[in-house]
């Protein structure tokens, strides 16, 4: 039997903890068009010892066979349904149906590795003071395995959550979190399109809760590569949104000057990305979003510099 606890990265609790009783697991999983993958995704929830109380799926207006596939499962798994709204909306569908006093996340793309459910649910009772805990996951780009986990690129922050949360997502998404918690800062934003979980540890963390991490890989993340310049345009543009959204939660002028510097850092990442992007679109989505009140000049200078500008413009005359 693994000691999970042995692998917990978390912040030193503010005041003594006294462990609790395993909380309840509600295991979410939003979908939409999800026919093909979501079938390994819910095997892999239904076999995870301690079974979680439920397996809640939000069908976010399917056009393909979903619903037949879901048929095939009964009882063990829970369905809501709504029109397609994306990400945010399904999850507090979802959230809203679920009776779990934890509630895990799962895409319908991705698996839950052996051990996950216990990974989660021994470390939320062992620190009832983390409102969100994750695990290490293995990644994968269109079904070949990256050679290194998910945090053995990237840095679990446990000193200082509310500052580095500023700076970078470094929780990772698919994670679990409180109910209580998630209903306190109201669920996640609906109108975040992308980093709508990023957003959701902001808010959560700048109200005081934190984040612990089991530093064991087990999960594993599915990503596919489809327009991968396009994406990654759409990504810093919500990106720069949530952080937008967050400054009226910093009181501390620290943190602000943290956030304004990460700002600029994807205004760069912005434009950079929107010069290799061929859907002019997007192109004019960026301009408009370094045109802010702020930094006119510099947003000008940035969109000059990768080229975002239309090239009527762009071009000297003859």
């Amino acid at each position: 039997m693994t000691d999970w606890l042995s692998h917990l990265r978390a912040p030193a609790p503010a005041a003594p903890v006294d462990p609790g009783p395993l909380p309840t697991l509600s295991v979410l999983i939003p979908a939409y068009n999800a026919a093909d993958t979501i079938g390994e995704a819910l095997e892999s929830v239904l076999t995870q010892l301690p079974a979680p109380l439920e397996v809640v799926v939000s069908d976010d207006g399917s056009e393909d066979d979903l619903t037949g596939v879901l048929a095939g499962f009964g009882e063990r798994v829970r369905v809501v349904r709504g029109p397609n709204r994306g990400l945010a909306t399904a999850r507090n569908r979802a959230a809203a149906a679920a009776r779990g006093e934890l509630l895990g996340l799962l895409d319908a793309d991705d698996v839950w590795l052996p051990g996950r459910a216990a990974a989660l649910t021994e470390a939320a009772a062992a620190r009832p003071d983390l409102s969100i805990v994750t695990t290490d996951a293995w990644v994968t780009q269109d079904g070949r395995p990256d050679p290194a986990s998910y945090y053995g690129l990237r840095h679990f922050e446990v000193d200082d959550q509310e500052e580095y949360i500023l700076r970078e997502n470094f929780v990772f998404g698919a994670g679990a979190v409180r109910a209580r918690a998630l209903a306190e800062v109201g669920g996640y934003d609906p109108v975040a399109r992308w980093a709508e979980d990023w957003d959701l540890w902001l808010r959560l963390i700048h109200r005081g809760h934190r984040a612990g991490m089991v530093d064991v890989p087990l999960y594993e993340y599915r990503r596919r590569t489809g327009s991968l310049s396009n994406r990654k345009v759409d990504l810093a543009l919500g990106v720069l949104a949530v952080l937008e959204r967050a400054r009226p939660l910093l009181s501390d002028e620290r943190h602000a000057a943290v956030l304004a510097r990460t700002e600029r850092e994807w205004r760069v990442s912005a434009a950079r990305f929107a010069r290799q992007s061929r859907d002019p679109r997007r192109r004019r989505l960026v301009l408009a979003a370094l045109r802010t009140k702020d930094q006119p000049l510099g947003a000008r200078a940035l969109s000059l510099a990768y080229g975002v500008v239309p090239s009527r413009i762009r071009r000297r005359p003859r």
